[in-house]
């Protein structure tokens, strides 16, 4: 590269394109998207399973509920479904709310004792007094999707939307240094592919450099690129355009903009 592709860099303010951070940051942006998409959908599977919206019905149960007696209708072991060692039983039962309404419903119960010879007898319950059909043997509970499944299932949502400012912040650092920085040549001092992040097949390469700032003073940077081709062509000692802080030299990036190549 010579000394004409500096001057062929645009004088600030520079123009950037608007969506230039989706090529530099590929990995962030994808690993928020994931995380994002992943929790929803595991959100999503607990609420077709549950038929609940978050944090379902024994979280409200838990806050406030009334107690009954109910009569024991059916019981139904459950062996596919495990908690821990144990599985649970469905228990139908009926039971009359404190304003005279008869309610039939259904609970679930872990405890061991209970079995298909307690159909027929009383057992207390929890409801909710404003939807009674919301009830559960004490002890047990109303859905089979726990409370508790929903912030764990919630997680990479919660990933996903703490590294959304966190990619903000970076976004806006490095779209003001390659609108405002100042230019410089650097020098390739090593070209490596990350041996973690891969696209389909592809994986981006690191890129080492030196360049001097707008001190003089000699600086060492290293930049991430998913321009595939145009990094495997780099050899060491290639010059290479750096954009960096006048004030900081060690806030620098990769100057990408030439023919056939976005920054």
């Amino acid at each position: 590269m010579s000394m004409s592709h500096i001057e062929n860099v645009p004088t600030p303010p520079r123009e950037i394109p608007r969506w230039f951070f989706i090529r530099r940051m590929q990995a962030l942006v994808f690993t928020m998207g994931f995380m994002i998409a992943l929790g929803f959908a595991m959100i999503g599977v607990a609420v077709l399973w549950s038929g609940y919206p978050p944090p379902g019905p024994d979280w409200a149960l838990n806050q406030q509920h009334r107690e009954a007696r109910a009569r024991i209708t059916g019981a139904h072991f459950m062996p596919r479904y495990h908690y821990g060692n144990r599985s649970p039983w469905e228990v139908r039962f009926v039971f009359e709310t404190s304003d005279g309404r008869k309610v039939a419903t259904v609970g679930y119960t872990l405890d061991p004792s209970f079995g298909p010879g307690q159909v027929g007898q009383w057992m207390p319950i929890e409801y909710d007094s404003d939807r009674p059909t919301i009830a559960r043997p004490v002890g047990g509970m109303h859905s089979l999707v726990p409370w508790w499944i929903y912030p764990l299932f919630g997680q990479p949502l919660i990933l996903g939307f703490v590294l959304l400012p966190v990619l903000g912040v970076k976004i806006r650092r490095e779209r003001d240094l390659l609108v405002r920085g100042e230019v410089a040549e650097g020098h390739v001092v090593e070209i490596k592919q990350s041996p973690y992040v891969h696209f389909n097949r592809a994986r981006p390469y690191d890129i080492t450099y030196t360049f001097r700032d707008f001190n003089r003073q000699e600086r060492r940077g290293r930049d991430r690129t998913y321009h595939y081709a145009w990094a495997a062509s780099l050899r060491e000692g290639d010059p290479v355009v750096v954009i960096h802080d006048a004030m900081d030299g060690e806030r620098n990036v990769l100057w990408i903009r030439q023919p056939g190549l976005e920054t």
